[in-house]
């Protein structure tokens, strides 16, 4: 009986330490397991971000060029297939250099956010607004004819001249020139040209708007004569 009672001790015993062992790697496991989740969640988000950054102008948070292109060529094919109308307006900031120039870059960045966030309140939900890069932006407006347009963009170009920015004793204001295109039915059926075309043309409308003097809206059909 002795001799069995050690043995079950002995037993016993190395029961209780692989009891032990394994309540040991139990936590071990779960600590491990819990780390790994974090992990996956912390990537999770910085995916996320990523993929939002990858699309938003971190500056205005506006859109950018790379969420603009796609985006817009599906819409254009809508318009097309529905023979809805479609117009673009290009924007830039006139003689935003010298406010870099003049009153640093931080200045000059409260104007691009303040401008986008203008932007962003006139347009519709389902219009596209972008950062197109440096002091340049772009509306895309479906199911919106040049009139209807050109009505948009003279209100923008009112409100843009009300905004004001004080440093150092100084009031700013600034102007922007606008061009504005629609698009019209063509024999093409390549997305990407016939979008570039309506930029293109914009963008023809936007510089003719500046030769005159800025702070102007201009529609590429009143100057596509005249270049």
């Amino acid at each position: 009986h002795e001799r069995s009672l050690i043995i079950f001790c002995n037993f016993l015993a190395q029961l209780i330490v692989n009891n032990r062992f394994i309540r040991k790697m139990e936590q071990l496991v779960h600590e491990r397991t819990s780390l790994l989740e974090r992990s996956l969640y912390e990537a999770q988000l910085l995916k996320v971000r990523y993929e939002t950054l990858a699309v938003i102008d971190e500056l205005t948070e506006l859109h950018n060029r790379r969420f603009f292109f796609p985006e817009s060529r599906a819409v254009l094919a809508r318009a097309i297939r529905y023979k809805e109308d479609l117009s673009v307006l290009l924007l830039d900031i006139d003689r935003f250099k010298s406010i870099n120039d003049r009153y640093g870059h931080a200045v000059g960045d409260e104007v691009l956010k303040d401008v986008a966030a203008l932007l962003k309140a006139e347009a519709r939900e389902a219009d596209i607004v972008a950062r197109f890069g440096g002091e340049e932006f772009v509306l895309l407006l479906p199911m919106t004819n040049i009139d209807g347009a050109l009505i948009l963009a003279e209100r923008v170009r009112q409100k843009v001249k009300k905004l004001n920015w004080q440093v150092d004793e100084h009031d700013i204001s600034i102007t922007v020139s606008i061009g504005m295109s629609e698009f019209q039915p063509q024999d093409n059926d390549n997305m990407s040209e016939m979008l570039d075309e309506l930029l293109k043309q914009a963008d023809t409308a936007m510089y003719y708007s500046k030769q005159q003097g800025r702070d102007q809206v201009t529609r590429y059909v009143d100057v596509a004569c005249r270049v």
